[in-house]
């Protein structure tokens, strides 16, 4: 899905801040959910392989509480069970 939801950016690294190998970020700040869809070059991504609104995407925060992820950020987006 990307962590924007607008699909995986070809020069992702698998960082968790979302930055590829020379620092650069590859997604846009958190914004709205599903990010607008001029945020970043549809030619960089692939995907999304879900739709947003059918994947069961929820932030960490949502689950388990403001302050309660432990070492994982609040932030971004997993995809949950129904």
């Amino acid at each position: 899905m990307g962590q924007d939801l607008r699909g995986f950016h070809i020069e992702s690294i698998f960082r968790r801040d979302g930055l590829d190998a020379a620092g650069v970020s590859l997604y846009p700040p958190d914004t709205a959910w599903p990010a607008p869809a001029n945020a970043t070059d549809p030619q960089d991504r692939k995907g999304p392989f879900l739709q947003a609104e059918n994947a069961n995407a929820c932030r960490l925060a949502d689950i388990y509480g403001k302050g309660n992820a432990g070492p994982f950020l609040e932030s971004p987006f997993v995809l949950c069970d129904p």
